[in-house]
């Protein structure tokens, strides 16, 4: 019966990718070569990876590039502190502020009804699609589709006090 306590470990092969450890019990182990370092390393990068692209994506919000993005926005809207309405209501101060209550401007049925708050949230889901926030609104505006954009406009929102 062999002894089970003490195995015996002889090197079999030369060079570190060909040695192979023969055990007292005949049992063959390769150790881990360069190609199964090189798989872990990649996967090990991989997750650290895709641990911080939340982090990147937050990182990244920019309040100027929002404001370059705005201009399309102001087509429609102001944004000076008391300044009037355009076609649509003035949004100096909209971070915050309870939707559809700008004194003077004709809300629309649909968003009067919606009752939001316009948090960074809101703001958000309301600038990549308002039909989608508040169905039979009167914004025709169609929505950003980036999520950098959305996410650089409602930082330039919350700039305007």
């Amino acid at each position: 019966m062999p002894d089970l306590s003490e195995p015996e470990i002889r090197p079999v092969g030369t060079g570190y990718k060909n040695a192979v450890f023969v055990y007292k019990f005949g049992y063959r182990a390769p150790p881990i070569g360069t190609d199964q370092l090189s798989m872990l390393r990649k996967i090990s990068t991989a997750l650290a990876l895709l641990a911080a692209f939340p982090l990147a994506a937050n990182a990244a919000v920019d309040a100027k590039a929002g404001a370059e993005v705005f201009k399309r926005c102001a087509v429609c809207h102001t944004t000076q502190k008391g300044g009037g309405d355009g076609l649509g209501p003035n949004l100096s101060g909209v971070m915050g502020r309870k939707s559809a209550t700008r004194p003077g401007y004709a809300y629309s049925p649909a968003l009067k009804k919606a009752g939001l708050i316009w948090n960074a949230d809101n703001l958000t889901k309301w600038v990549a699609g308002p039909q989608r926030v508040a169905p039979g609104n009167k914004m025709a505006f169609p929505g950003l589709s980036s999520k950098k954009q959305q996410a650089d406009v409602v930082a330039y929102l919350g700039t305007l006090k």
